[in-house]
C-alpha cells in the first residue's frame, strides 16, 4: 500500500510540473506570475485542540475539493477526485504540536464539501515546523495537528519540483 502511495504522490508531483495551461485541471493550476505580497501568519507558542474525530470523519467521506495555496509559489494545486482528496485528508495526524512562534505559515489547505469550505488550514512548514493551525473565516486558531510523514513528502516533493522548474 504504502509504494501505491507513494506512485499516486509521484503521479501529483509529475502532473504539478508538466502543468502548463491556466486552466484548472483535476490536480493542479498554475498562477499568474505575481503575486500579491502576503503577510505570512506566525504560530503563537501555544497548544491547541485538534480538530475533532467527527469533522475529519466527515471530510473523510463527503469532501469534494481541496484547494492547497502556496504563499511564495508561483502555484497552487486543487484535488477533486476521492482518492486524492482521501489522500490529502490523511495529512493530518492525531498528534499536536506546540506552536513556534518562529514558524511561519507557507500557505493555506482548504477542505470543501459542496462549494463550501468546511476546514481551512494554515500550512507550517520547513525549518522544524510541520504542522497545520486549523482557523475560522476570521482567521482565528480553532484547532492544531502535525503533518503526517506522506504530508511531509508531499509539501518537499511539491516545493522542491517547483524549485527546480524555476531554475
Amino acid at each position: 500500500m504504502k509504494i501505491k502511495i507513494q506512485y499516486v504522490f509521484f503521479f501529483f508531483v509529475l502532473v504539478l510540473s508538466a502543468c502548463d495551461s491556466g486552466t484548472k485541471t483535476d490536480i493542479a493550476k498554475k498562477t499568474p506570475e505575481k503575486q500579491p505580497v502576503v503577510t505570512h501568519p506566525k504560530a503563537e507558542g501555544k497548544k491547541l485542540q485538534s480538530v475533532p474525530m467527527n469533522i475529519v470523519k466527515d471530510l473523510w467521506s463527503n469532501c469534494d475539493m481541496v484547494d492547497f495555496i502556496y504563499y511564495d509559489l508561483p502555484v497552487s494545486m486543487s484535488m477533486d477526485n476521492k482518492k486524492g482528496i482521501q489522500y490529502a485528508v490523511r495529512f493530518i495526524a492525531g498528534e499536536t504540536p506546540t506552536l513556534n512562534p518562529n514558524c511561519q505559515s507557507i500557505g493555506q489547505i482548504s477542505y470543501q464539501i459542496k462549494g463550501e469550505e468546511k476546514l481551512v488550514a494554515e500550512i507550517y512548514f520547513g525549518d522544524g515546523c510541520s504542522y497545520f493551525v486549523f482557523v475560522d473565516t476570521k482567521g482565528k486558531q480553532l484547532y492544531a495537528n502535525e503533518m503526517t510523514n506522506d504530508a511531509i513528502s508531499f509539501f518537499n516533493q511539491a516545493i522542491n519540483s517547483v524549485k527546480k522548474k524555476k531554475k
